[in-house]
């Protein structure tokens, strides 16, 4: 069976999402992520894209990116290609690091570039890694905190959130410290891609309760992007979503 051809999205921003193969780790120590960031550096002089926002976990990592250019594909195989080859010969190992091909997320609304975008941040906080997201040393979070930019666009960001860029600062910093019934829902568990119907009924019936959804019908197109671009991350099918939305 040919491969789904990948979504293009409208505003050129993609969430994208890589993981290790077998849940294995990609990311063993400071050495292998600051050997990731050199290499996706390298590729945002190469390809001319944007980055706003990243974060390296153990086994997987998000990125939030803009491309005009109608690159992503390539921009991710060139990322992936020479990190994976540079880790193989690092660790002594043979053959694929990364799972299959990365994971991508079009994203085509504020509301939903500001929740990938907190969400992305608030990964480390959300897997009880730190308590606060400043305090993770692989992501966007202290570039925009700090003003100190080294990897991330952040000018983008800090004006989408507000006017002035200090005054954006501390708005992120309260926007990541505040409590969200979100993002526990959008809390993207990439080792748990697939769910049982069971497990997707119950997360609809939570989302209906927080958000008080109860059919797609009665969404507006920005909502029900939102809520659907959701389930689908959390692992839910058309099918599954369809049949417990309008249960």
């Amino acid at each position: 069976m040919p491969r789904k051809a990948r979504k293009i999205s409208k505003t050129g921003i993609y969430h994208v999402m890589v993981r290790g193969i077998n849940k294995e780790p990609i990311f063993t120590d400071g050495r292998d992520n600051q050997v990731f960031l050199n290499v996706l550096k390298q590729a945002k002089e190469n390809w001319g894209f944007e980055l706003y926002a990243y974060c390296l976990m153990k086994n997987h990592g998000h990125f939030l990116i803009k491309d005009t250019h109608g690159s992503i594909s390539s921009i991710m195989k060139d990322v992936c290609g020479k990190y994976g080859r540079w880790f193989n010969v690092a660790h002594d190992r043979m053959g694929h690091v990364f799972q299959d091909r990365f994971r991508s997320e079009c994203v085509e609304t504020n509301i939903y570039l500001h929740t990938v975008f907190r969400y992305i941040l608030n990964n480390p906080v959300k897997a009880k890694l730190v308590k606060r997201a400043e305090e993770y040393p692989w992501s966007s979070c202290n570039e925009y905190l700090s003003g100190i930019k080294t990897i991330t666009d952040t000018d983008h960001m800090l004006s989408f959130l507000q006017e002035g860029s200090l005054e954006a600062t501390w708005k992120l910093k309260m926007e990541l410290e505040r409590d969200d019934t979100l993002q526990d829902l959008v809390y993207l568990t990439m080792d748990d891609e697939r769910r049982s119907d069971e497990e997707a009924d119950q997360i609809v019936e939570q989302l209906k309760k927080k958000w008080s959804i109860q059919d797609l019908l009665h969404l507006n197109d920005t909502e029900k992007q939102l809520v659907v671009g959701h389930l689908k991350a959390l692992g839910l099918k058309k099918r599954q979503y369809q049949k417990s939305l309008r249960g």
